[in-house]
């Protein structure tokens, strides 16, 4: 989003923490400075911490991303000091399944710090309607706004043969691919998608469960042993992370993709999967979830296993169906997700937060 921001004339920095020295990522018409984490909890860094000042001093305006870290609440207190308006995008943090976990963790921290970052920006900056919704402080601003995180038109175009990502993974050659994209963790509910798949093997014997992603080497060693026990070892594949042309390799090989997710304010991977004409299964807890069913991109239903288990074995045991699955999914993408036509909306709410138009 922000190289299609800088794209659009606009100057363009991202400050973040990162594992990787400042200046280590030249290149591209967005300056991204990336600062070593001093401690290693809250994302807490001093260089970070001593490098805000100037970058929001020659700022117009700043976008805070995440809400419970060190950054985000440096950075509002800057934007205080020097008046220097702020938008913040709390990607999923406050809502209601969000701050159950951890819950008077979150809430102490709310009342020291998070309900001033929040009453003091000028707007928030939610990424679906349904996360606007169930998300706290249940009487929202005007200013407030709805904007979706996109993709860029890399997404589906050039996207590398399926038998790329076949060949790096022999035992899914002649398979039907079942892919789980997503961080390996409870929230996502993978074990779901294990189960799931146990139930579909009946019903399409040449499918291949592929999960995509990391997690705590506990809770992965505990999905890799219930795979075992249902007797699935040759049928699944725990991968690890891929980025980049690997994401691109999965994606492109896949039959259909499966998210029995608990909570998303969002859900990147789904709409990277319809990008690539895949057809989807996900939970309800999808926030984009509605769209999808308007635009019968895939099937949303309970995340339980009997239930995706039916929702995939109609998808992959109907070929036209799949088909108009995964065209209507890129279609979906390509008119409401494109980062081209999102940078000039969100350039457009930045405009309003200037003029006073949209400021609380």
């Amino acid at each position: 989003m922000a190289e299609a921001q800088a794209e659009l004339g606009h100057e363009v920095s991202i400050a973040a923490t990162g594992d990787m020295p400042v200046n280590s990522r030249p290149g591209g018409r967005v300056k991204v400075l990336l600062f070593p984490r001093t401690l290693p909890f809250w994302m807490f860094s001093w260089s970070l911490g001593r490098n805000l000042q100037q970058l929001i001093a020659a700022s117009d305006l700043v976008h805070i991303h995440m809400m419970w870290e060190y950054p985000a609440w440096k950075a509002s207190q800057i934007c205080a000091a020097l008046g220097k308006p702020y938008i913040i995008r709390p990607c999923g943090m406050l809502d209601k399944w969000s701050l159950a976990q951890s819950a008077w963790k979150k809430k102490v921290y709310l009342e020291l710090f998070g309900n001033r970052l929040l009453s003091c920006s000028a707007a928030v900056h939610y990424t679906s309607a349904g996360e606007m919704a169930a998300s706290l402080p249940e009487n929202k601003r005007p200013a407030d706004f709805v904007l979706p995180v996109g993709l860029p038109v890399s997404a589906w175009e050039g996207l590398p043969p399926a038998n790329v990502f076949r060949e790096k993974f022999p035992e899914t050659v002649g398979r039907r691919i079942v892919l789980f994209f997503g961080r390996l963790h409870y929230k996502k509910q993978p074990e779901v998608a294990i189960r799931a798949f146990q139930l579909l093997r009946s019903r399409c014997p040449e499918a291949h469960l592929v999960l995509v992603g990391a997690g705590a080497a506990g809770y992965v060693a505990s999905l890799k042993l219930l795979a075992k026990e249902l007797g699935l070892q040759a049928h699944v594949t725990f991968t690890g992370m891929l980025l980049g042309e690997d994401k691109r390799e999965a994606l492109s090989a896949a039959d259909i993709f499966i998210l029995p997710s608990l909570r998303e304010n969002f859900g990147v991977s789904v709409t990277e999967a319809m990008a690539a004409g895949c057809p989807v299964v996900v939970s309800p807890g999808v926030d984009i979830s509605e769209d999808i069913r308007q635009g019968k991109a895939g099937v949303v239903c309970s995340p339980d296993p009997e239930a995706f288990s039916a929702a995939m074995a109609k998808i992959l045991n109907t070929p036209g169906l799949a088909r108009s699955m995964g065209e209507n999914g890129l279609r979906l993408v390509q008119r409401k997700y494109r980062w081209d036509n999102l940078a000039r909306d969100l350039i457009g709410v930045y405009g309003g937060v200037l003029s006073g138009k949209r400021y609380n």
